[in-house]
């Protein structure tokens, strides 16, 4: 791996083309192994499986342990790498013109184990949170391994926590809802009744005060 040259403008513009190999291997592995992925990979699954692969082929891409380790700055968000198609274009293959570097990519991450019994099946399958304490045990530098089970452990809590709260507050906005239907119907009842006693006082009235013929 070798560093951006100092004071371009982009640092990380001569890695954009790996980067963007790597992504379509990503996509196109993606598609041989699952008949239907069933969700769209997300940002942190991207971020390992190529982080995977710069070790492996020694890329010249920068990554660093920063937010939730191995960040690569250019592998973006997904479906960001020009030319790429999403993984639920349904029965799409695009091999035809592909260059070496993908389909080299492409067979790795197909049928690669990246680590333990890691292999793109399992990284797909395996909750966020179980995978990542799997990764950082295996692949963080030593000096960082409790830090991030650690942070770990707090993201997933928090994230229960916010999974409950959303929950609460769907709850209550249901029962003020149904609170409020329920008594928009009592008041639309009062009326009605209102209405009835009004209409049946004035008839009343009028026969009342009606001169016999």
């Amino acid at each position: 791996m070798t560093p951006p040259t100092p004071g371009s403008n982009d640092p990380y513009s001569e890695e954009e083309p790996y980067a963007d190999a790597l992504l379509r291997g990503i996509e196109l592995a993606v598609e041989d192994v699952f008949d239907d992925p069933g969700r769209n990979i997300t940002r942190m699954e991207q971020e390992k499986l190529c982080y995977f692969a710069i070790k492996e082929f020694d890329l010249p891409v920068t990554y660093s342990w920063y937010l939730a380790g191995a960040y690569t700055k250019v592998a973006g968000e997904p479906d960001n790498a020009p030319g790429r198609m999403t993984t639920n274009t349904g029965g799409i293959r695009r091999d035809h013109g592909e260059t070496e570097e993908v389909q080299q990519y492409r067979d790795y991450f197909g049928s690669e184990v990246f680590f333990d019994d890691y292999d793109l099946r399992k990284v797909w399958y395996t909750g966020k949170f179980d995978f990542l304490r799997d990764f950082y045990q295996e692949c963080a530098p030593d000096e960082y391994t409790d830090l991030y089970l650690t942070s770990t452990d707090i993201r997933e809590h928090l994230e229960t926590l916010m999974r409950r709260l959303n929950r609460k507050q769907r709850t209550i906005r249901c029962r003020i809802s149904a609170e409020a239907h329920k008594r928009g119907c009592c008041l639309n009842r009062t009326r009605k009744s209102s209405d009835c006693s009004f209409l049946t006082s004035i008839s009343s009235l009028r026969k009342s005060t009606s001169c016999p013929r």
